[in-house]
C-alpha cells in the first residue's frame, strides 16, 4: 500500500550541474605531448585532448561538477500499475512525473542524490576515459601525417633547389651590349 497521499510534500533526489575548468589530464597544463616513435625516437605534439579541432591548447579541459540537493514538492497526482513486479507508483507535481526517486524525508532524498551524482560522475569519468584513449591514436596519426608531410616538403625543397642551379647555370655571365643602357 502506498503511504504517500495526493497533498503530501516529497522529496526529490537530484543534483546541481556547473561547469568548472580542470587542468588537462593529458598534458596537465603544458599544452603539448610527447609521443614516441617505434624506433625510439620523440616527437612534440600540440595535445588535441584540450585544443579540439582548429583550437589552440589550453592546458585545461571544461568538464561538470554535481552538487546533490534534496528538492521539497508537493504531491498534485498518483498512478499505478500493478504487474507480475509488484505495484509502481507515479507521481506528479508540477507537470513532471518520477519514478522511484521520491522520498519521504529530506535525509532519505540527500542519500539518494549522492549516489545518483556520484553514479553520473563515473559513468562521465568513463567517457573521457574512452575518448583519451582516442585522441592518444590520433596523437600517433597526427605525428606520422605531419613526419611524412616533413619529409614530401624535404623532397620538394631539394627537387627546387637542384632546378634553380640548372636554372643559374643557364644565365649568361656576359650582357649584351645593347641591354646594359637599358
Amino acid at each position: 500500500m502506498n503511504e504517500i497521499k495526493i497533498g503530501d510534500r516529497v522529496w526529490i533526489a537530484s543534483y546541481e550541474t556547473r561547469k568548472v575548468q580542470k587542468e588537462c589530464p593529458v598534458c596537465f597544463g603544458n599544452k603539448e605531448v610527447t609521443l614516441r616513435l617505434g624506433n625510439g625516437d620523440e616527437v612534440l605534439l600540440d595535445c588535441d585532448y584540450c585544443g579540439h579541432g582548429f583550437h589552440d591548447p589550453t592546458g585545461y579541459v571544461t568538464c561538470y561538477e554535481r552538487t546533490p540537493k534534496a528538492e521539497p514538492v508537493i504531491v498534485q497526482r498518483i498512478a499505478s500499475e500493478v504487474s507480475e513486479d509488484g505495484t509502481t507508483y507515479r507521481y506528479h507535481f508540477n507537470g513532471m512525473r518520477y519514478v522511484e526517486r521520491v522520498y519521504t524525508s529530506q535525509e532519505e532524498a540527500l542519500v539518494a542524490a549522492h549516489e545518483k551524482a556520484a553514479w553520473e560522475q563515473k559513468e562521465e569519468d568513463e567517457r573521457t576515459h574512452r575518448l583519451k584513449r582516442n585522441v592518444n591514436k590520433s596523437f600517433a596519426w597526427n605525428a606520422g601525417y605531419h613526419l611524412r608531410e616533413a619529409a614530401e616538403c624535404r623532397r620538394r625543397a631539394e627537387r627546387h633547389d637542384r632546378k634553380a642551379v640548372l636554372c643559374k647555370a643557364r644565365i649568361p655571365t656576359e650582357k649584351k651590349e645593347g641591354h646594359e643602357q637599358d
